[in-house]
């Protein structure tokens, strides 16, 4: 009974760091902060961007489908190749003008272009 109790403030070990050290800190975490947000702030543009340009690319793929269908068409390969073996028989006549030739010829190019159609490496 005859000591005294110790005082708290030299009893226990200083703990909190001094006011310059908190002061970093605390600006630390705010520039730590600062950078998450821009950051993100970022990747959500980057998305809106990706987005856009994924709907333009959408639209782009529908009308070149579109327009393979249109040139894929039957009606349109099968004037194309009338047109073509009628001129080439037009040639012939105005030469030689023989009847079997022409019908032969125009057979020929019209399996030609058709094949050439379906196989893009043989067409003509």
């Amino acid at each position: 009974m005859g000591n005294p109790p110790p005082s708290p403030d030299a009893a226990t070990p200083r703990c909190w760091p001094s006011g310059s050290a908190c002061s970093a800190w605390v600006v630390g975490e705010l520039l730590v902060y600062t950078w998450v947000r821009v950051q993100w702030f970022q990747v959500g543009y980057e998305i809106s961007n990706l987005t856009k340009e994924q709907q333009h690319l959408n639209e782009l793929q529908a009308n070149l489908k579109v327009e393979l269908a249109r040139l894929r068409a039957p009606q349109r390969i099968i004037r194309i190749a009338q047109e073509k073996a009628g001129a080439d028989a037009a040639r012939l006549q105005s030469n030689e003008g023989d009847a079997l030739t022409i019908m032969r010829t125009k057979y020929i190019r019209l399996r030609i272009l058709l094949v050439g159609w379906s196989l893009p490496w043989l067409s003509p």
